[in-house]
């Protein structure tokens, strides 16, 4: 899903392409990748449904936990590309690069099951937008453009949509850049229910922390060979 490669912002090659590491290496590591989130999927929904005292209470922590992993692979897939610029010697690129795909499927799959419990259970479906304010449903709304900018992505990620697709699929997949934006947004506006969970707050804040600087120095180093040039 997210093979946004390092020459979309660039224009260089990658260091080490994805062809250099076997096709069964990498659909291995893929189904690992699927097999750990739908175990983590499983085990946040019998510990928090096991120990919270009420349905409403376990809607809310289920939300809020499916919320925290969505965010951590969206960013995590998104750190793939800038890592491997910074350390291009690094060893399993090419496996990590393949396996990019399959985190940012689990990043789309965490972020349903967050907007599917937090619309359908907490908030009551459509009726339940009418007592929202202004902020909150701008806040809703732009979460939701997110979800549909990953389930695209993800209905388009494999190399057979890539090939039909050509650039137009180079194009689509740099909307992730504005989906990792609206999940900041988001973050941001739920302020307290996100700082509250001080662990998984400041993992997911690390890793936007990584991201932006490691994007800022590939930035910087493209922009002075431009110049060099």
């Amino acid at each position: 899903m997210m093979a946004v490669a390092r020459q979309m912002v660039s224009g260089h090659p990658a260091p080490q392409s994805t062809a250099a590491t076997g096709s069964a290496a990498i659909s291995r590591a893929r189904m690992l990748i699927y097999v750990i989130g739908f175990l983590v999927a499983g085990l946040c929904f019998w510990h928090v449904t096991s120990t919270e005292p009420s349905a409403s209470l376990s809607m809310i922590r289920l939300t809020e936990w499916y919320g925290f992993i969505a965010a951590a692979c969206l960013f995590l897939a998104l750190l793939v590309s800038p890592v491997c610029a910074a350390i291009p010697a690094l060893p399993g690129l090419g496996l990590l690069q393949g396996a990019r795909r399959a985190i940012g499927v689990c990043a789309c799959a965490f972020a349903a099951l967050h907007t599917g419990i937090g619309f359908l259970g907490l908030l009551g479906g459509w009726n339940g937008l009418s007592l929202l304010g202004p902020a909150r449903l701008a806040d809703v709304l732009l979460s939701l453009i997110a979800l549909i900018i990953l389930c695209a992505l993800t209905l388009t990620s494999s190399n057979r949509a890539q090939a039909l697709m050509g650039v137009h699929w180079h194009r689509l997949h740099r909307l992730i850049y504005l989906a990792g934006g609206l999940t900041l947004l988001h973050m941001v506006a739920v302020g307290s229910h996100f700082l509250k969970w001080k662990l998984p707050a400041f993992t997911v804040a690390g890793l936007v922390l990584v991201l932006l600087i490691l994007e800022w120095l590939r930035f910087s180093r493209n922009r002075a060979d431009h110049h060099e040039r």
